[in-house]
């Protein structure tokens, strides 16, 4: 035996092809941070932007699931809560009790309606170095009654086509270079599959970088999500160029295993500093 025999596991489908089916996919809640998802009873005072931000926010997310309902799986694909934010002293949260802030996610998940929620781990950064605090999550979704699991790399297959669910795919900093992470990322898996470790996938699913793209190869649908973060963060705002999309992902399996996607995206979710006229 090889030590790659012990990865060799295939997971049990978990739908069988009878009927239709409908995913929700989403990513990058950051509960917890000002301008992460934040269900109505932790919104700031509607005086402040990250007041206003949050309702706008929200408002998307809520109009889009009543819009879309119901759901058969729900995909969470990592970055449920903001965490400590240590590098900016905690300035930007809303609370820095991951506690709460898993509280927060578990909200938003818990109002889609779904009973069936896979998640993946997120980045440490935002969800524990030494402890994964996005299981706090999992643990207070099963305590309300939802099929909840929470895997570092989730597997799963539904109506025979298999789905690869990873948090972290890399940037690009060039527009034309956004889709190159995605179709590396389908070809380490097809060499994975080579050697019987992983399934085939024909849906790949990867987040974190907080913009959305979506490519075909090799059979394979490659997704890259939109975060359910606002632009607002020290990080984004002051030292980034990269657009930020604010949304989420529906994928439809048809019984015959028919693949098709819808997106709903907001547009114009930065906070923009007023622009001083120094010499009319």
């Amino acid at each position: 035996m090889s030590i790659l025999d012990i990865f060799r596991k295939k997971d049990t489908p978990e739908t069988t092809a009878t009927q239709d089916r409908k995913i929700l996919v989403m990513s990058d809640l950051h509960c917890g941070h000002r301008c992460g998802l934040t269900p109505p009873k932790w919104w700031d005072n509607e005086v402040f932007k990250w007041g206003k931000l949050q309702r706008v926010l929200w408002n998307h997310y809520w109009t889009t699931l009543q819009e879309w309902k119901p759901f058969d799986t729900v995909l969470v694909n990592g970055d449920l809560i903001a965490g400590k934010m240590m590098k900016s002293g905690s300035t930007e949260l809303i609370t820095a009790d991951r506690q709460e802030q898993a509280d927060m996610a578990a909200d938003c998940i818990e109002e889609t309606g779904c009973k069936r929620v896979r998640m993946a781990y997120g980045t440490p950064f935002h969800t524990g170095s030494g402890e994964d605090h996005e299981n706090t999550v999992r643990d207070k979704l099963l305590s309300r009654g939802v099929d909840a699991k929470i895997k570092g790399h989730y597997f799963g297959t539904i109506n025979g086509k298999n789905i690869n669910m990873k948090h972290k795919i890399e940037a690009s900093t060039v527009p034309y270079g956004v889709d190159t992470p995605l179709l590396k990322h389908i070809l380490w898996n097809r060499i994975w599959y080579a050697t019987g470790v992983q399934d085939k996938a024909d849906i790949l699913i990867r987040s974190h970088v907080h913009y959305h793209e979506r490519v075909k190869h090799d059979g394979c649908h490659g997704v890259i999500t939109p975060s359910l973060q606002g632009l607002g963060d020290k990080y984004g705002s002051r030292q980034c160029v990269r657009r930020v999309d604010f949304g989420l992902l529906l994928c439809e399996i048809s019984a015959g295993g028919e693949i098709s996607w819808k997106e709903s995206i907001l547009e114009g979710t930065a906070q923009r500093d007023e622009s001083e006229v120094l010499f009319a």
